[in-house]
């Protein structure tokens, strides 16, 4: 029994989770020492000089801080790896001026292993590990906060959303389009201390522009911008004393992300067209279906931004990765669409039939790439085109009937040359493998590197080294 399993395990209501000691050993600040007990510690230089990129007024975040003057103003991070179901974490060089070494040895990203010794300019960091333990009841629940599910998948998330509940930290939602990435802030919200008070919703995606978006965040005074003709509270003001949860953070534009950093580091916020900043206290949850790591090494999303944001690091699993949920989801869907049947009569029990073979078989070969969304207005429909009690496999949308007897099969190319020696044979049959195995996973995740490194439990670095090797280039759009 791995880790993770452990941490959902119906027999017990304690989730396990590791605090991380960081200590200087040699350097100019021997003896400091933190410890990182929740998703992200960003160690660096707050006080040397910035790069010409950026503006000397953008706040950039340090949890640990150094006075070495070789190390950068972000030297490297420390993160739990959303990706392992062993809760481990990764150290990651930021793209430090005289890098990270381990054992003499520069590195761009490696596990965290126990006593772990790390240089960083003249300084000498330990890093050490000890499993702690704390009461979360229930771990074991199939449902929270009106999300449903009996995977291991989801028992894990209901178990990070305890946790992150207990704190105010920044919270990063991660997920693709449909999984429910909204009801996860909510029951965030829900659990939290902050609960009596508001809870203010941004979509980055649905304001037309910056200026618009800018506004709704931060608020603007009476002429800031055509249309401008009064004066507005901002989202962060007027979810003061509660929670701001902001949708779709990827599609944030380049300009506000440095606006909405320095709001998160001064908790305050300036209006648009104001000379006058206004404080604010409230808990920050941000969401997307983008690769932000990905945006941070093109340039299109903030490093400091991420990592300011990625404190506590939540993924939302899609529904192809929750086992039966999908079946547990359609009868869930089912009983509120018979409880509209009888809302004349709500006393009476909504009572579901057994479900049709076919349309098991339906609900498992449907890949579901819109998620439980999809699932969930498949169902309405199903049950508003139905004429019967009960919706018939006729009833669903085309796109589902078609999957029956249609779900995509695995298969490769590696053949065996017999003429070789066996470790020869055995080497170029391991290589032939690899080639075809992440190729599928890049075309069937449209060369989406993180969700790539999810799927086959590797590093992201394994996936650039294979498509490096076998010449696997993304296509041009």
């Amino acid at each position: 029994m791995n880790t993770q399993t452990r941490q959902v395990s119906d027999l017990n209501n304690y989730l396990y989770f590791p605090t991380i000691h960081v200590e200087v050993l040699e350097g100019p600040d021997q003896g400091k020492a933190m410890e990182l007990q929740q998703g992200l510690m960003v160690i660096g230089n707050p006080k040397v000089s910035l790069s010409r990129s950026t503006r000397a007024d953008d706040p950039l975040h340090v949890d640990f801080e150094l006075t070495d003057p070789k190390v950068s103003h972000q030297h490297l991070s420390v993160r739990r790896d959303m990706y392992s179901d062993t809760d481990q974490y990764l150290i990651r060089d930021l793209d430090s001026k005289n890098g990270t070494w381990i054992q003499g040895i520069k590195i761009r990203e490696a596990y965290l292993t126990k006593g772990m010794e790390v240089q960083v300019g003249d300084t000498l960091l330990r890093f050490q590990g000890a499993v702690e333990k704390q009461v979360v009841s229930p771990t074991y629940t199939s449902e929270l906060e009106g999300m449903v599910g009996h995977s291991a998948a989801m028992k894990r998330l209901f178990s990070q959303i305890q946790q992150a509940a207990r704190s105010d930290s920044t919270v990063l939602i991660l997920g693709d389009t449909g999984t429910g990435k909204e009801l996860v802030a909510r029951a965030i919200f829900a659990l939290s201390t902050k609960y009596k008070k508001r809870l203010e919703v941004v979509d980055c995606s649905a304001l037309p522009n910056s200026e618009r978006l800018d506004s709704e965040l931060f608020g603007h005074k009476q002429g800031a911008f055509t249309g401008a003709d009064e004066d507005y509270v901002g989202a962060f003001v007027r979810g003061d004393g509660g929670t701001v949860f902001i949708d779709e953070i990827g599609e944030l534009p380049k300009d506000s992300q440095t606006y909405f950093l320095g709001a998160l580091e001064r908790r305050k916020v300036r209006p648009l067209r104001s000379e006058n900043y206004v404080d604010f206290d409230a808990r920050v949850i941000a969401a997307t279906n983008r690769d932000l790591l990905e945006m941070v090494e093109s340039g299109d999303f903030r490093q400091d931004l991420y990592y300011r944001l990625a404190v506590f690091e939540i993924y939302v699993p899609p529904l192809m990765e929750r086992g039966d949920d999908v079946e547990h989801l359609f009868e869930h869907f089912c009983q509120l669409e018979l409880a509209k049947r009888n809302e004349d009569n709500p006393g009476a029990a909504a009572e579901l039939p057994e479900i049709p073979p076919d349309i098991i078989h339906g609900l498992r070969s449907y890949p579901w790439p819109g998620n439980v969304r999809e699932l969930k207005y498949a169902v309405e429909s199903a049950f508003a085109k139905s004429t019967d009690e009960f919706p018939s496999l006729d009833d669903f949308p085309r796109r589902i009937k078609s999957a029956i007897g249609k779900s995509p099969m695995l298969s490769t190319t590696t053949d065996i040359d017999y003429a070789q020696t066996y470790d020869k044979a055995k080497e170029s049959a391991i290589s032939q493998f690899q080639r075809d195995y992440f190729s599928h996973l890049l075309e069937q995740y449209q060369y989406n590197i993180s969700e790539v490194a999810r799927n086959a439990d590797v590093t992201r670095k394994v996936i650039y080294e294979v498509m490096k090797e076998h010449n696997i280039q993304k296509p041009e759009k």
